[in-house]
């Protein structure tokens, strides 16, 4: 198994206190921002970036200062980053924060993983205090040969005053695959699922109040449905019934808007971006964000990053849900 390159930061302000927005209400924001990497050369960047062309130091901090100045207008107290290339654009995105931030507003944890060898991981940014955090994985291979591997699964819990919840940010596998095995990414999706499916049930076994989110590259229709229209049912062979209920947020239907959806790919609406929680989690609110400079005020379209002239922000839209604890 390639060992996996995990991160967490810990910023400390002595007279630091919790900063949410209102008593008891946390909201956390998920967003893929796009094969988001920095102006140096590892030999891991996707194709488009190694050709480089006039990818430069320049653009990449243009496009930091965007997505920063998009962060503050999402004003998460909890925020997952999914297409974060490696832990020197995690500290970037901070100082580039930390310039303009209040000392309340500042996010003092900070976690990031992804596979070694691999372009792209995950990173979360909180002001609350992330305790216990693991990343899992799951690898497929044959005579100890990995054939291939899934994007790691990170779990922490989160701090407020008394209470703990556990947190769940993930990446999985692309629809599309390089591999030659028909089905793969489909295949690697289902494991990832499993593996979503045996922690939060773990974690609901022992009463934790759990949530789940990041860019799960499968529309919300194509998970199988429990018996309420409100939940899912992840599927893993390794949980007693063969998996777990949870509920999804794009089942909220009253605070969805037109765009009913965070991803637009040949002009369809994907809901691929997602919020699992379990059955005692208090959700107040869930949107796709739609009031920012990252999309088209009348559409809701993303304004997708384009390498030849870095203009744009993301192809997905961040989703957000406020919680109440």
């Amino acid at each position: 198994m390639k060992k996996k390159i995990f991160l967490c930061l810990c910023f400390i302000c002595f007279f630091a206190r919790i900063a949410v927005h209102a008593k008891g209400k946390i909201s956390i924001v998920s967003w893929n921002v796009q094969t988001f990497f920095d102006s140096n050369t590892s030999g891991e960047e996707y194709a488009e970036f190694k050709k480089r062309g006039n990818w430069s130091k320049a653009l990449y901090i243009e496009r930091l200062e965007r997505l920063c100045e998009s962060i503050n207008v999402l004003d998460a107290d909890i925020l997952a980053l999914q297409e974060i290339e490696n832990e020197d654009v995690l500290h970037d995105i901070v100082n580039f924060l930390y310039k303009n931030a209040a000392w309340h507003k500042f996010y003092k944890y900070a976690c990031f993983a992804k596979n070694e060898g691999a372009a792209i991981g995950c990173a979360v940014l909180s002001r609350l205090p992330l305790e216990d955090v693991k990343v899992h994985d799951v690898c497929v291979g044959y005579n100890d040969k990995t054939l291939s591997q899934t994007r790691p699964l990170i779990q922490m819990n989160v701090k407020y005053k008394k209470n703990t919840f556990a947190l769940f940010v993930c990446h999985w596998k692309s629809k599309r695959s390089n591999s030659q095995v028909i089905n793969a990414g489909e295949q690697l999706r289902l494991l990832q699922e499993g593996q979503l499916a045996f922690y939060m049930e773990d974690c609901k076994s022992k009463g934790v109040q759990t949530i789940a989110c990041g860019d799960f590259n499968m529309d919300i229709d194509g998970f199988c449905h429990a018996a309420t229209s409100e939940k899912v049912f992840l599927r893993s062979p390794f949980v007693a019934l063969g998996g777990t209920d949870v509920k999804s947020l794009w089942y909220m239907k009253e605070n969805i808007p037109s765009c009913n959806g965070s991803y637009f790919f040949n002009k369809t609406w994907e809901r691929i971006d997602n919020f699992f929680v379990s059955d005692d989690v208090d959700i107040i609110d869930f949107s796709p964000c739609t009031k920012g400079a990252w999309c088209y005020s009348n559409s809701f379209i993303p304004k997708k990053y384009h390498l030849y002239n870095g203009s744009g922000y993301s192809d997905h839209l961040p989703i957000k849900c406020i919680i109440k604890i």
